[in-house]
């Protein structure tokens, strides 16, 4: 958010959080956006609230990812932008930093692991893919609602 308000002056950019001081520390950083404490099942935001909506490097945490990407389509007008690690290229940048070696470069709050073709897929689901997009160590989709 800092760097997309740093960038594009003017953007509204708002956000949701589930934890408290991540959350802090995000209106720190960025006094002009609206940061909220939510729940990525349940946003609480009018459905086709937002033209885009940014949903990087959460699915990977969650129980039930589709309920997820199925609330961030519902609140998304025209599209989305969505990041999990690439799988297993993120594990291998993690165990050659020394990184969660117990779990194999596996970080522990991450309960979904994806490739490019899975996570096209599991997309799918969802939303119109537009472009998939590789940045070591991330999987990035660019979809339509």
């Amino acid at each position: 958010m800092e760097y997309l308000s740093r960038r594009h002056r003017g953007l509204r950019l708002d956000g949701i959080e589930p934890d408290a001081s991540a959350l802090a520390a995000a209106r720190r950083r960025n006094p002009d956006s609206l940061l909220v404490c939510g729940d990525a099942y349940d946003l609480g935001i009018a459905s086709r609230a937002y033209d885009l909506v940014l949903c990087l490097e959460v699915l990977e945490h969650l129980e039930h990812p589709g309920r997820a990407l199925a609330e961030v389509r519902r609140v998304a007008r025209y599209g989305c932008i969505l990041s999990v690690p690439h799988e297993p290229f993120f594990r291998f940048g993690n165990l050659l930093r020394g990184k969660n070696v117990g779990g194999l470069g596996d970080p522990p709050d991450h309960v979904q692991h994806w490739g490019k073709r899975g996570f096209e897929a599991f997309c799918r689901q969802h939303v119109r893919l537009e472009r998939t997009i590789l940045s070591f160590p991330w999987v990035i989709v660019a979809a339509t609602v």
